[in-house]
């Protein structure tokens, strides 16, 4: 690119996790262009990923499913990004209507995915290859790449602020700080990455014992069934984390020692506010992310009733639970979480 540009807008109105992900990508846009204002367009679910992003000067908020799924609504949101005048757009999420809100934009630099509508609406396009999907992160950065600039991954990062952290303790007010939490992130919208209900509570009843841990439950407005099973019989009683806003899930996730979770937004985001140890179970999904130590996968590690590309299905075609899902033992994930204790321990002075 010859000049600088002075307005950018990063678009991604996709799931909390694929969000989680493109803060890579606002990160490596704010090096490569220090003195511009950056701008992300993103659902409102995702919108706590990256409110708070230092390295952001504006968040818009587009609610496609609800309040503003109309064509209108579509439109006018377009009229607006092309009053803004950005020089650069980066679409980051594979679909029409972010294609179309690109090719809106009339922004000079449009940069996505290749696909069936790339050459109308973008001038740069990079590979989206399914079957063969590049990590999660440099496919994002893939984007710059196709304007011939050079960068690189720096990793995913949620800030946590003040405020949110003090939120934390309070909802946290008869836990000491010093007690260790085990978080456990047992939803999913897809029915083929969800391990076991009995499964996380074999996992929260030994945590006690094995870790000294209490457990911490992480969920939405629609797992109240299923938090409650995962809790049934477990002492202590688990800390049940229902519905809150993503920015205090962030906070309280930032106070676990590890986090158990399925391939899920709210899995990735813990890595991102930097929490010590994730683990994250994958089944009919590819592990499209690097697990750096002492992050790690587990994985089943044997044939699935779908190709590992996409979301994965609903149902398992084989059974249910899924199968994949469901041959995850929860000695094998105890067993990771206590050899991450005993490494710390012995590393401590």
């Amino acid at each position: 690119m010859e000049n600088e540009p002075s307005r950018i807008l990063i678009i991604d109105t996709a799931w909390v996790g694929d969000v989680v992900f493109t803060t890579a990508l606002v990160e490596a846009a704010r090096k490569l262009w220090p003195r511009a204002k950056i701008s992300a367009l993103v659902s409102p679910r995702a919108a706590g990923v990256v409110r708070n992003m230092q390295t952001l000067d504006e968040v818009i908020v587009y609610d496609k499913s609800n309040r503003e799924r109309s064509i209108g609504a579509l439109l006018t949101l377009g009229k607006r990004l092309r009053q803004d005048k950005y020089d650069v757009v980066l679409c980051s999420h594979p679909s029409f209507r972010s294609a179309l809100l690109t090719k809106l934009s009339r922004a000079p630099i449009r940069a996505g995915y290749e696909a069936r509508w790339a050459r109308w609406c973008f001038t740069h396009t990079c590979s989206n290859d399914l079957s063969f999907e590049p990590y999660h992160v440099e496919r994002r950065l893939n984007l710059l790449r196709a304007l011939g600039l050079s960068v690189q991954d720096t990793g995913i990062h949620v800030p946590v602020t003040q405020e949110m952290t003090a939120l934390a303790n309070q909802f946290l007010n008869d836990e000491p700080a010093s007690t260790p939490l085990l978080g456990l992130v047992p939803g999913s919208a897809w029915g083929t990455k969800r391990w076991p209900a009995e499964k996380f509570r074999a996992v929260a009843s030994a945590a006690y014992e094995k870790l000294n841990a209490r457990c911490m439950i992480f969920g939405g407005d629609a797992d109240v069934a299923l938090l409650s099973e995962i809790a049934q019989g477990v002492q202590p009683a688990p800390i049940i984390v229902l519905g809150k806003p993503l920015e205090l899930v962030a906070a309280l996730l930032s106070r676990c020692r590890w986090v158990v979770g399925n391939d899920t937004g709210i899995s990735y985001l813990a890595i991102a506010v930097g929490q010590p140890a994730v683990r994250v179970l994958y089944g009919s999904t590819q592990i499209n992310f690097r697990f750096h130590a002492p992050h790690q996968a587990i994985i089943a590690g044997i044939p699935c009733c779908c190709p590992r590309t996409g979301h994965g299905k609903q149902s398992c075609s084989w059974g249910d639970p899924p199968v994949c899902m469901n041959s995850i033992e929860p000695d094998d994930v105890l067993a990771s979480l206590s050899n991450y204790t005993e490494e710390n321990t012995s590393g401590e002075v």
